[in-house]
C-alpha cells in the first residue's frame, strides 16, 4: 500500500512531525510504501476563492508546489496528516491544504458533489499546548480533529486513528509510549 504522511507543523521535528514520521516508520516497517511532506516546506499558496475547481472539475490554477501534492495524496491509499491544535482548529497551512484539496477530494460535474477518496484511510494527530484536564473541558484538540474530519470525510476518507498528545508547553518531547502507538498504527495497515 502506498501511505502518505503530510504534517502541517512549523516544528519539523517536533510532536506532530515525529507522529506522522513515526506512523510512517511502522508502515514501512510493513513494506509499505510510504511518501512524508511537511507543508511548512512546500510553496503553498492560499485559496483565492476562484471556484475553478469546482465550476470546471480541474485542478488549481494557482503555480506553487499543490498538483505535486495532490497528485501525491490522489495516489496514496492512506493519509497520515498532523496538524498542531491552534485556536481549536488546524494550522493555518493545513487549512491551505485542505482550502485547496478540492479537485482531489470532491467530483462537482453533477449537483451533489460524490466524494473521491471513497473508501480510503485516514489517521488523524494533532497536539496541543494545554493540559488533558484543561483540553477537556475547553476542547482544543477536539476542535483540531472536529476540523480534519469534516473535510477528510465529505472526501470519502474512513477515519481509522486518532492520535492527540497534550501539555506541550510543559512536555515538549514524547514519552515512548506515543511513540509506539503512532508505529503500531502504522503497523495495522
Amino acid at each position: 500500500m502506498k501511505i502518505l504522511g503530510i504534517s502541517g507543523s512549523p516544528h519539523r521535528n517536533g510532536i506532530v512531525s515525529s507522529l506522522v514520521k513515526s506512523t510512517l516508520k511502522g508502515a514501512k516497517e510493513k513494506n509499505n510504501t510510504t511518501k512524508y511532506y511537511n507543508l511548512y516546506d512546500l510553496d503553498l499558496k492560499a485559496c483565492n476563492g476562484c471556484m475553478i475547481c469546482r465550476n470546471k472539475n480541474t485542478d488549481c490554477p494557482l503555480d506553487d508546489d499543490m498538483d505535486k501534492l495532490l497528485a501525491e495524496t490522489d495516489k496514496s491509499d492512506i493519509l497520515v496528516i498532523g496538524s498542531p491544535t491552534y485556536w481549536a482548529n488546524v494550522s493555518s497551512q493545513t487549512k491551505k491544504f485542505f482550502d485547496r484539496s478540492v479537485s482531489v477530494f470532491l467530483d462537482y460535474s453533477s449537483k451533489i458533489p460524490k466524494p473521491k477518496q471513497d473508501g480510503k484511510k485516514a489517521v488523524l494527530i494533532t497536539s496541543c499546548g494545554v493540559s488533558k484536564i484543561i483540553d477537556f473541558f475547553s476542547g482544543q484538540t477536539r476542535g483540531s480533529i472536529k476540523a480534519m474530519k469534516k473535510v477528510l470525510k465529505s472526501a470519502g476518507y474512513k477515519i481509522d486513528s486518532k492520535l492527540k498528545k497534550q501539555d506541550t508547553y510543559n512536555n515538549k518531547k514524547l514519552a515512548d509510549k506515543d511513540i509506539e502507538k503512532a508505529v503500531e498504527i502504522g503497523e495495522n495497515f
